[in-house]
C-alpha cells in the first residue's frame, strides 16, 4: 500500500485477543476464541486495513451534454488519466436533458462515496438554480466542488464588414437615443445571453436581444450583417476572426487574449472588474468523504500539469485552472451570486 493509500485507509491498532488460562486443545477455549476474533472483525469501522483504497470499483463520470461538447471533451480527458494514475475505469456517461440539469441532479442524489461524480459547465450549476422557477436540486447544498478544471474566455464580436470597428464606437451607438442596435444569443439565459446582459446593466445600454436556438445560426447571421453583435466563446469566434469572417471588439477576461493580444478587454475598456467567460468544474455529492474529494482533487491537479493535457484544452480554447477546493467552492458561490443578480435585474424566467 503506498503512501496515499495509507492516508486515506489509516491502519487502526493491530487486534489483540487476551490468551485465557485453559489447555490449548480445550474445545469451549478455541469456540470463544474464534467468536472474539469474528466479533471485533465485524465491529471493524469503514476504513481500515480491511477496506480497499478508493477507488475500488469503476466510477462513473455523469456529463450533462451531448459527446463532443466541451464538458464531454474535457470529461473524457480526465477519466484517461485517473484511470492511469488510480488503476480503475472512469466511465463517461452522456446525460443530455433540461438543460444539462438532469445529470446534475442525478449526481446531487446518488450516494456519496465518491463512484459518482459530475462533469459540468457553469449554466447547470452557477446559471439555473436563478433561471429556473423549480429545480430538484440546491448546486451549493448538494454538490461539493472537487476541483475547477478549466475557464474559457468570450468575445465580442461583429461582421468584418461591419462599420463598427471599436468597442467604444458600440458603447457610443447603444447609448445614442433612436438606436436600433440588437444582438443575438443561441437562447434566453444562455451565456452568451448573459454576458451581453451583464455589459447592458453595466453600462445602460439600449441594445435588443434576439435569441436563437443555438449559436450556429446566431454567428451565421452575425457574419451576414443581419445581427449586429454577439457575445460568443473564443473557442468559436477566434478561429472566425482569423479567417476574416468577424471582427473583435473585445474580449470579456481579465486578460486579453494571447490568440488577439491587439483586442482590449471589457474591463480595460470602461468597465473594472468585469469578467464573464463559461468554466467547467469537477464536482461529486456534498457527503462524499473529505480524503475522497481530496484524493480526486490531487490527481486532476496532477492532470492539468501534464503538457498533452494542457495542449488539448489549448486547442479546445481553454485556459487550465489550478485552484484549491476551498478556491473552487469560493468562486462557485461568488459565480452564483453574480449571475443571480443579473438574471433578477433582466427579470429572465425559464419554467
Amino acid at each position: 500500500m503506498d503512501a496515499e493509500s495509507s492516508r486515506l485507509n489509516p491502519l487502526t491498532t493491530p487486534l489483540r485477543i487476551r490468551c485465557m488460562r485453559q489447555p490449548a486443545n480445550n474445545l469451549i477455549y478455541r469456540l470463544v476464541t474464534v467468536l472474539a476474533a469474528t466479533s471485533l472483525l465485524a465491529s471493524a469501522p469503514f476504513g481500515t486495513a480491511l477496506a480497499q483504497p478508493y477507488p475500488a470499483k469503476p466510477v462513473k463520470l455523469l456529463v450533462g451534454f451531448p459527446a463532443g461538447q466541451a464538458s464531454d471533451l474535457v470529461a473524457r480527458l480526465l477519466a484517461d488519466e485517473f484511470r492511469k494514475e488510480l488503476g480503475q475505469p472512469f466511465v463517461v456517461e452522456n446525460r443530455p436533458g433540461a438543460g444539462a440539469t438532469t445529470a446534475a441532479d442525478l449526481v446531487a442524489k446518488s450516494a456519496p462515496d465518491g463512484y459518482t461524480l459530475l462533469v459540468s459547465s457553469s449554466g447547470p450549476l452557477a446559471v439555473a438554480p436563478s433561471l429556473y422557477a423549480r429545480l430538484p436540486y440546491d448546486t451549493l447544498a448538494d454538490l461539493a466542488p472537487v476541483a475547477l478544471i478549466v475557464s474559457a474566455p468570450q468575445v465580442l464580436v461583429t461582421a468584418a464588414t461591419s462599420t463598427t470597428r471599436t468597442f467604444q464606437e458600440v458603447l457610443a451607438s447603444a447609448k445614442r437615443a433612436g438606436n436600433t442596435l440588437n444582438y443575438g444569443s443561441s437562447g434566453n439565459g444562455t451565456a452568451n445571453h448573459l454576458a451581453m446582459e451583464m455589459l447592458r446593466q453595466a453600462g445602460g445600454l439600449q441594445m435588443v436581444h434576439v435569441p436563437y436556438r443555438g449559436s450556429g445560426q446566431a454567428i451565421t447571421d452575425v457574419i451576414g450583417g443581419s445581427v449586429d453583435l454577439m457575445i460568443e466563446t473564443a473557442t468559436v469566434s477566434v478561429p472566425l476572426v482569423k479567417s476574416g469572417k468577424l471582427r473583435a471588439l473585445a474580449v470579456t477576461s481579465t486578460q486579453r487574449l494571447p490568440q488577439l493580444p491587439d483586442v482590449p478587454t471589457i474591463a480595460e475598456s470602461g468597465f473594472p472588474g468585469f469578467e464573464s467567460g463559461t468554466w467547467i468544474m469537477l464536482l461529486a455529492p456534498r457527503a462524499t468523504p473529505k480524503a475522497v474529494l481530496a484524493r480526486l482533487h490531487q490527481v486532476t491537479e496532477q492532470t492539468l500539469g501534464e503538457p498533452r493535457v494542457r495542449e488539448a484544452l489549448a486547442a479546445m480554447g481553454s485556459t487550465p485552472v489550478i485552484a484549491s477546493q476551498a478556491e473552487a467552492e469560493i468562486y462557485l458561490r461568488a459565480e452564483s451570486s453574480k449571475w443571480a443578480r443579473v438574471i433578477r435585474d433582466a427579470r429572465i424566467r425559464i419554467e
